[in-house]
């Protein structure tokens, strides 16, 4: 009892001397209500009850009972207050470690203040470490940043968060969510330096701002003077932006964006640009006000956006932009009730009638606040059957009004003078407008959609045949065109060779164009004039004057060509005739054609051209005359459902006719005259027969190929054993033996080949004019023969053996009769004539196959188990040998 009363005493006494000396660990004894202490393991252990007060070296810590291990760590419980020059920590129970100068802090409410970096921090676990300036919150704590000022504060909550005060580095991980009167985000993962002002979000972040939305997978966020200054979303970036424009806050315009990387610039927390990379993409969609709707799509290599007041004035389109716009209204339209009766009413639907103008081009500005669309350098607009192409391209959207320029636009008052137009010299791109099947092209255009009417300066228009060409070009109706110092020609050469050129011209669509006074002009050189002209312009079958043309100036050798008149007869027949002249030899060529049709009946035409050719012979000093001819005809025939011809023609008169007149490619370089006549008659469901007559012409080697005729028969399938027998429910039930069946189907072709063969001798002779002719001895040889091939099936099923096995039998027979006709060809091959000759050939096999399955369960990598299908066959042949007369089936092009 006496020690126990003199360690008291001893404790009391250095309680007393900590009151005016600091201790080397930091902590010093200031008050507690109730005060014990004893001695373990040579460390002082003080309990110490009720208001316990401690100091620190820069502050003080509060609590309702602290068990202190003197220069060690101190236990701290009920109200833990650590107050610090620095921060402040209150928690329901806290550790303190003296040496590691770094605290545990626990409660349904941890609070931790940094004074210093404006920082404060609530949960229910902490981790604070005053040497290093580092705490570690979990279990979902609550972060505030430029704390307490209401105005400027940014929190943040996330499943555990860390803080670096020496590095100014905060790092938030699981579910963060951070809010502030600017902007709000969500993100798997954020770090924020306070130093760089930067804040980067990790893990499917999304952002919120107003009403409008960002997401990516890294969204950096940068601040300047505690604001937002820039925002960079990188890889899959996507921006919606949703901008009120009324004071009701009833109507919105809403814009989306997505590309690789989206970067937002603020200006004192002000968004006033955004700029979207690498395939961009953007929607506009603007408030809707009443039934008109309006909506916008543009793509392209980089977009930007240029932004006032929050609001996006113009949005700009680089590399490959191509954009679609569309507007339109919707109409209420009433829809009568199926029936009359007294308790049905009339309902309503809302119908959308919709606008689109599709455009592209290689930039696009887009300009919200006066409704412009700008496109330059190569630019396209389409709208319905209306196309557009030039360098550059104006749309006024609210005014559906389109300028179009062939070069940059120039600075001119009078855009209807010929200055304007010469202005725009030289075409970098020239105007084109396309409606259906006009062209239009120019120099400057202006058009309205919704009036239809427009003009275009120095422009040609391409209309069937013709092209029209005009200083101005006015659009007085749907219909109706107005040109001023026209032009007219069939030539399309940039600088026609002939053309007709009227100072007033008047163009009705799909009827004629009335031009006064009409001068002729070959060259730049006027021919003959006209007080005025109707050109016909009707579309479709019509009768009237062809257009004709002229070629061929530059080079000496000039013609006019189809100068004629087409007859359209009737409904069922039409025919045109025409001529061509060629200077260089007096060649006049008359052409003529005739088409006919009766539907489901019977098609077809005839054509053919007659040529006289007059040149000078310089050798004999005299003309010579020559006639040449070309006719050709199709003819399809159905005579009754089951019964069909057709019929083609083709001769001429020499083998060069249409390499010397046809500009037409195919037909010069076309070396075969052919005519056939194709025939094919079915009888019931399953006998045919067809067959066809042909003969073909070479014309560089002067053979001949006729067949007459190739043939062949289709007969029907023949079931040997019955096709099977039918059950209860009508379905066709068949045995193996039900499955063999039988073809028949022979051919018979009847062959004639003659050619010219030359000989090595040349001879010289002198025609009736005295010119020498080179001739070479030549005579006809010929090959002929008849053939009729048999070639029946026999198909046999597939057999199941034992459940597990298939055999697939087979077995063919073939057979060729040969008639050879004695020809030159046929007694130098030895063939005898006299004879007829018979081939044949015949096979047999069999095959037999299985399948064969394995399962294994491997049970790694995520695969569960993997099946294996062994398909093991063996088959066998039986073909024998038999080659009878090979001379004669390689003579006939082959046989059995």
């Amino acid at each position: 009892m006496k020690y126990k009363a003199v360690s008291y005493i001893l404790l009391l006494f250095i309680l007393c001397l900590s009151l005016d000396a600091k201790e080397i660990d930091s902590l010093i004894f200031k008050h507690a209500d109730v005060l014990e202490g004893e001695l373990i393991n040579g460390y002082l252990v003080t309990v110490l009850t009720g208001n316990v007060i401690l100091l620190t070296d820069s502050g003080k810590v509060t609590c309702d009972k602290a068990i202190w291990k003197r220069g060690q760590d101190a236990k701290l419980y009920g109200h833990v207050r650590i107050d610090d020059v620095k921060y402040m920590l209150t928690a329901d129970s806290a550790f303190y470690d003296i040496l590691g100068n770094e605290a545990l802090a626990f409660g349904e409410q941890v609070e931790l203040w940094s004074y210093k970096d404006s920082l404060y921090a609530v949960g229910t676990h902490a981790y604070y470490n005053k040497g290093k300036e580092f705490f570690y919150m979990k279990n979902r704590p609550v972060f505030y940043v430029n704390y307490p000022d209401s105005s400027r504060m940014i929190e943040v909550i996330a499943d555990e968060l860390q803080y670096d005060a020496m590095n100014k580095k905060t790092e938030a991980v699981g579910d963060v969510i951070i809010t502030s009167k600017q902007m709000s985000s969500k993100s798997g993962c954020a770090m924020m330096n306070l130093e760089t002002n930067n804040l980067d979000l990790f893990d499917n972040p999304t952002a919120k701002k107003d009403e409008s939305e960002i997401s990516g997978k890294l969204i950096a966020i940068t601040f300047d003077n505690k604001v937002i200054s820039k925002i960079d979303v990188v890889d899959s970036a996507h921006a919606e932006i949703n901008q009120l424009v009324d004071s009701n806050n009833s109507l919105v315009d809403k814009s989306i964006l997505s590309g690789d990387r989206i970067i937002f610039n603020f200006y004192s927390g002000l968004l006033n640009g955004i700029k979207c990379y690498g395939q961009a993409y953007s929607w506009y969609y603007p408030a809707q006000r009443g039934s008109e709707f309006n909506e916008n799509s543009i793509s392209g290599d980089t977009i930007k956006f240029a932004i006032i007041d929050e609001r996006i004035t113009t949005i700009q389109v680089e590399g490959g932009a191509v954009g679609s716009y569309q507007s339109g209204k919707n109409k209420i339209e009433q829809v009568l009730p199926d029936s009359l009766s007294q308790d049905s009413v009339v309902a309503q639907k809302i119908v959308s009638q919709i606008d689109t103008v599709d455009y592209r081009s290689s930039h696009i500005e887009y300009d919200l606040i006066d409704s412009m669309i700008i496109m330059k350098k190569n630019s396209w607009v389409k709208s319905g059957t209306v196309s557009l192409s030039a360098y550059d391209i104006q749309f006024d959207t609210e005014a559906r009004i389109v300028k179009a320029f062939s070069a940059d636009e120039v600075n001119i008052e009078d855009t209807t003078s010929e200055d304007y137009s010469l202005g725009l010299q030289p075409n970098t791109i020239p105007v084109v407008l396309r409606d259906k099947d006009e062209e239009v092209y120019g120099d400057f255009l202006e058009y309205s959609i919704d009036s239809e009417k427009g003009r275009i300066v120095q422009s040609k228009s391409n209309y069937d045949d013709g092209y029209y060409y005009g200083n101005k070009l006015f659009r007085e109706q749907e219909d109706v065109f107005y040109v001023l110092d026209g032009h007219y020609t069939t030539c399309d050469a940039d600088e026609p060779h002939f053309q007709f050129r009227s100072k007033n011209m008047k163009l009705i669509e799909n009827d004629k164009l009335i031009a006064r006074p009409v001068v002729f002009y070959i060259e730049r050189i006027p021919i003959f004039i006209l007080p005025y002209y109707v050109f016909p312009l009707k579309r479709g079958r019509h009768s009237g004057l062809l257009p004709f043309g002229f070629g061929k100036f530059q080079r000496g050798d000039r013609y006019v060509n189809n100068v004629g008149y087409y007859w359209a007869a009737s409904d069922y027949m039409d025919m045109q005739a025409a001529f061509d002249y060629h200077e260089q030899n007096r060649t006049l060529t008359f052409k003529s054609r005739m088409n006919f049709k009766k539907l489901y009946v019977f098609d077809g035409y005839v054509s053919g051209e007659y040529a006289r050719e007059t040149s000078y012979d310089e050798l004999v000093a005299n003309e010579r005359e020559r006639t040449r001819w070309v006719t050709r005809a199709i003819y399809n025939h159905t005579i009754t459902p089951t019964f069909h011809i057709k019929a083609y023609g083709d001769f001429q008169s020499d083998n060069t006719y249409y390499q010397d007149y046809s500009n037409n490619l195919d037909d010069r370089l076309n070396r075969e005259t052919k005519s056939k006549l194709n025939f094919s008659k079915r009888f019931g469901k399953s006998t045919a027969i067809s067959g066809e007559l042909s003969h073909t012409v070479n014309l560089d080697e002067e053979s001949r190929v006729d067949q007459l005729p190739s043939m062949g028969v289709s007969l029907p399938t023949i079931w040997l054993f019955g096709s099977g027998k039918k059950n209860d429910e009508g379905k066709l039930e068949q045995k193996w033996y039900n499955k063999i069946t039988f073809r028949y189907s022979p051919r018979i072709l009847n062959y004639s080949n003659r050619s010219t063969i030359d000989s090595v001798f040349i001879t010289t002779e002198l025609d009736s004019l005295g010119v020498p002719i080179n001739d070479t001895t030549s005579h006809r040889s010929r090959r002929e023969y008849a053939k009729i091939s048999h070639n029946p099936s026999l198909n046999l099923p597939n057999i199941k053996l034992f459940k597990y096995f298939q055999i697939n039998p087979s077995i063919s027979y073939s057979e060729t009769w040969f008639k050879i006709y004695e020809t030159d060809q046929s007694l130098l091959a030895g063939i005898n004539a006299n004879e007829t000759y018979r081939t044949y050939q015949y096979n047999a096999g069999a095959s037999l196959k299985t399948n064969l399955y394995g399962t294994i369960y491997p049970n790694i990598f995520g695969v569960s188990g993997l099946r294996h299908v062994i398909t093991p066959s063996m088959s066998y042949g039986y073909a024998p040998d038999i080659d009878r007369h090979p001379l004669v089936r390689s003579y006939a092009g082959g046989g059995a």
